[in-house]
């Protein structure tokens, strides 16, 4: 090519310099213009150069396709019939053939029951032909157990990988694993067993595994998720419109709005999404409908945007998933859900988005299979709602990023050890969602700070420290920790659901990890805290241990990032409780209770002006300074809070309810979830419409 290049250069020097004679030697009255005159050859060195261009171009094309021209496989083996893995994809059973393999270093992998694993690298060449054979060894008898069920043909899984179907032979792991049986029509069996236990004499298990003797046995019940079977479509609700109001209901499942906290209704304020699935008298041995239904809050009209045949009441139970759950709004009309699809051995999970007005979706299938025992521990989105994170655990936990425009997943962290008496580390996502802290608070894992971006994790606290719930400031920028004296101990109260620490001090972090201060109080040690919402300080409850069980309220505090203090409740009250769970919208307020032998009071402050409040009943949600309590006669008072004080501007009329919880607030819109005295078994879902 250097030649050819050469030659065409000099060329077209040569007629340059010819047109250049031509152009002096004429004169008169017919001389050529001199633009004319090289016109011409400008206009073949431009063509030439041009070809050059494609010449080249041509042929770093075919180069780059060459280079990234798939490559074939093929996999044989003795005995014929192994599972093919490469790099870690089955990818069928030998003799195989493979074709459009990527080129590169590749991991092939073959298992085969009753034989040892066998696993070698192959360089594959760009469109090039390769082929891999292997002797597999038969194990010895002692380093093989056989997995039996009842009924027989359900398909095996060892730590997520399948290993055949019942009856099987397979080779005793190790380490402790987890063993899933599973068949189409019955439940899952699925339990973390040692390999001391499978070497052991028979011991039983529970009432469907028994693990000794090298061999397992389990016995499968009805029920279970089946693709494949026909579910009758659920009843969609009445809905009832009033002036001010509408009355979703009856509805004969137990929690039609699922888990609290996650948000139903759209951006927009447009839409309220609810999961409807049959009574649960229906649910034990069998199968039932669900059904993601978005309800017009301006028309009452119902569509149903998704449906799925949903799983088995002990299924739901013990994987923590019913057949769709709702994760969260990410625009006016977009709804993320997690949901089964069908994989190729079992069911596995996947991600949704669903545009409510144009009925399009998104899908982002393979996410994860309880097959191999993880399961969703928590979820966040990031600030600007374009991914989703989901933390699974099983052994170890990991994180998965979902890009919820271009479909991709993948795992951003893994490894974090599991606590048996804690099985979900992430203590607390970043405000922004792309931080995470976690650690074992029970087993002295220390304090970790993990950017997500690039998988950095850096311990904040030796394994030694003593710490409690760490908290995130509002802005993201500051990091909370209770931190105890080096041999102080977790207290189990009765007071508290959980165990806690009674903290000596309270450590104040950067986003980063980097200690900034510690606030203390001397002489008190604290039981709770929350950040003030301007990211100021924070407020915290004081207490001490009072015998073994109990503890003594001394006093509620604001401590503040400038070294400042101020006490909002002095010890003569018997107990306080900072009401942490309330739905909380845009506000400046953090609100507590206290009590005495004559009953409650309740209370907010602002940090900002510096202002404690004491509120007329105890509050049920808030949106900006707009407080909602709950008065004794089962009515709603609306309350304005200032600096002055509280004054009530409102009531919400009467819910018709017995029994009610206020589910999400907006301001302006407000979601009960409640029973009729005289419907006891009926729920009702209302959605009142408030003047600002």
């Amino acid at each position: 090519m250097a030649r050819i290049h050469t030659s065409l250069r000099l060329r077209t020097v040569e007629q340059r310099g010819k047109a250049g004679n031509l152009t002096r030697m004429t004169a008169g009255p017919h001389r050529k213009s001199p633009s004319a005159g090289a016109s011409r050859p400008k206009t073949l060195r431009s063509s030439l150069i041009t070809m050059l261009v494609l010449a080249l171009t041509l042929t770093g094309l075919l180069t780059g396709c060459a280079a990234n021209a798939p490559a074939k496989l093929l996999v044989e083996s003795e005995p014929k019939g192994a599972a093919v893995f490469l790099d870690g994809t089955e990818m069928g059973k030998t003799p195989a053939t493979l074709e459009g393999v990527k080129p590169g270093r590749r991991r092939v992998t073959l298992t085969y029951p009753g034989y040892r694993e066998w696993s070698t690298e192959v360089e594959l060449l760009p469109g090039k032909e390769h082929k891999v054979s292997a002797n597999l060894s038969p194990l010895p008898p002692e380093a093989v157990f056989e997995i039996r069920s009842e009924p027989a043909g359900a398909d095996v899984f060892i730590d997520g990988r399948y290993c055949g179907q019942t009856p099987v032979k397979v080779e005793i792991p190790e380490s402790t694993f987890c063993l899933t049986v599973a068949k189409p029509g019955y439940l899952w069996v699925q339990e973390f067993v040692s390999p001391r236990d499978v070497r052991s004499s028979p011991r039983s298990y529970s009432a469907v595994l028994r693990v000794g003797g090298l061999a397992v046995d389990t016995y499968l019940l009805p029920g279970g998720f089946d693709p494949e079977e026909s579910v009758k479509p659920v009843a969609i609700p009445e809905v009832t419109l009033g002036r001010d109001r509408m009355v979703i209901g009856p509805l004969e499942t137990e929690s039609p709005l699922q888990i609290p906290n996650v948000p139903r209704i759209s951006p927009g304020r447009d839409y309220l999404a609810m999961v409807i699935t049959a009574p649960s008298g229906k649910w034990l041995g069998g199968r039932w409908g669900e059904a993601l239904v978005v309800f017009n809050l301006s028309t009452g009209e119902s569509k149903v945007v998704y449906s799925s045949s949903g799983a088995v009441l002990g299924e739901s139970q013990r994987l923590g998933l019913p057949g769709i759950r709702i994760l969260g709004f990410t625009a006016r009309s977009e709804l993320v859900v997690l949901t089964w699809s069908q994989g190729k051995y079992v069911p596995e999970f996947e991600v949704r988005v669903l545009d409510i007005e144009t009925g399009g979706e998104r899908r982002v299938p393979g996410l994860f299979s309880p097959a191999d025992g993880r399961q969703l521990c928590s979820w966040w989105f990031s600030r600007d709602r374009n991914t989703l994170f989901l933390e699974l655990y099983r052994f170890g936990n990991e994180i998965i990023a979902v890009d919820l425009a271009s479909g991709s997943a993948k795992t951003v962290y893994s490894g974090v050890p599991q606590s048996p008496a804690y099985g979900c580390p992430v203590i607390a996502p970043s405000p922004e969602g792309w931080q995470v802290l976690w650690g074992m608070k029970l087993e002295g894992a220390g304090l970790h700070v993990v950017d997500l971006r690039n998988g950095v994790d850096k311990e904040v606290f030796a394994e030694e420290a003593v710490f409690g719930d760490a908290l995130w400031s509002p802005d993201g920028r500051w990091v909370a920790v209770p931190v105890g004296k080096p041999g102080g101990r977790w207290k189990n109260l009765r007071s508290y659901p959980d165990s806690i620490l009674l903290a000596d001090a309270v450590v104040i972090l950067s986003s980063g990890g980097e200690k900034q201060t510690e606030l203390a109080l001397p002489g008190k040690l604290i039981a709770d805290l929350v950040w003030l919402p301007d990211s100021s300080g924070i407020v915290a409850k004081t207490a001490v241990e009072v015998g073994e069980w109990n503890l003594a309220h001394t006093g509620t505090y604001a401590l503040m990032l400038d070294g400042s203090t101020r006490e909002l409740l002095s010890g003569d009250v018997e107990g306080a409780t900072l009401l942490t769970d309330l739905p909380q919208v845009d506000t400046d307020w953090v609100f507590f209770s206290s009590w005495k032998e004559n009953g409650e009071e309740h209370w907010a402050f602002n940090g900002k002006s510096d202002s404690l409040i004491k509120l007329p009943a105890k509050p049920v949600a808030v949106a900006g300074d707009v407080v909602l309590v709950r008065s004794g006669d089962y009515l709603i008072e609306r309350v304005l809070l200032t600096k002055d004080g509280a004054t009530k501007v409102g009531t919400v009329s009467s819910l018709a309810l017995q029994w009610w919880d206020v589910v999400e607030f907006t301001g302006d819109l407000l979601i009960i979830d409640g029973e009729r005295e005289e419907e006891r078994t009926a729920r009702f879902v209302t959605v009142i419409r408030l003047q600002r």
